[in-house]
Parts: C-alpha cells; structure tokens; sequence
C-alpha cells in the first residue's frame, strides 16, 4: 500500500510539475509577441473589437485597457474604452474617456459623432450633470458597426 501512494504521489508530482513548465514556457514562448509590441497592441485591439461586437463588454474593457497602459497616446482606444463604459453603464467615465479621445485628436469625425451622440442621450433622458454647449446632431456609428481605429498608429 505504501508503495502505490508513493508511486501515486510520483505521478501527481510530474503532472504538477508539467503543468508548471506548460505554463512557463507558454508565457515566454517566442510565438508570442511581448506585451506592448506592435503585434501585441494589434492582437489585442483586434480581440477586444471581437468581444465588443459579440456584447462581451467586460473582455474588450480589460484588453482595451491593457492596451492604454502601453499606449496612453492612442486615442482610438480612449474612444473604444468610452464606448465599452457606456455598455457597461458607467457614463461618468465614458465621458471622461470621449473627452480624453477628442482632446488627443480634435478633428476625428467618428469620435466627435460618438460624443455628441453620446451627450445626446444623456440629454434625453436626463443624465446630463454636465453643460453642454453644442447643440449638433449625427448620426450613431455605433449602429453602422464603425470603429474608431482597427490599427494601432505606428
């Protein structure tokens, strides 16, 4: 009886430790491009836009914002976070968010387009705790499937 447990506890070992070295090696693993590459932002921007159209919102929140944190300049994806808080029914920072994406790229028609239909609804339905001065219509992009930017600037 001694004998089967030791080997029992041998075999469980190796699957443990096998698992660790899966593990490991997957997380340095040269097929994979290293966070904040290129490639990287890409993979990640192109998931989150994946999620996002299949209402997964918290999975495009978490990669999005993976994203800011190796590139706050890209305004796109303060323009796609706003979107995903507006979702996920956080409108004090999807505000935030629109305001930081028009502030990095005032003349971006689609991120405009979201704002103001953005401050629109808030508008209707009494949301709105901030003034606003505008008073322009458009059209949701969001209705036509249109994204911010699909590709990271370079």
């Amino acid at each position: 009886m001694r004998v089967h447990a030791w080997v029992c506890f041998g075999i469980w070992s190796l699957g443990i430790a096998g698992l660790f070295w899966g593990i490991a090696r997957a997380a340095v693993s040269p097929d994979l491009p290293p966070p904040g590459s290129p490639e990287w932002l890409q993979t990640q921007n192109e998931l989150a836009i994946r999620a996002a159209r299949q209402g997964y919102w918290q999975e495009a929140l978490y990669r999005w914002m993976q994203i800011a944190r190796y590139r706050s300049d890209w305004a796109g994806i303060w323009n796609n976070l706003a979107i995903a808080m507006e979702a996920t029914g956080r409108p004090e920072q999807a505000l935030t968010f629109y305001r930081r994406a028009l502030s990095m790229d005032p003349n971006n028609v689609v991120f405009r387009a979201n704002y103001m239909r953005f401050r629109q609804l808030q508008q209707k339905y009494g949301m709105d705790r901030s003034s606003s001065t505008s008073s322009e219509s458009s059209s949701s992009p969001h209705a036509s499937g249109e994204n911010a930017h699909d590709r990271p600037r370079k």
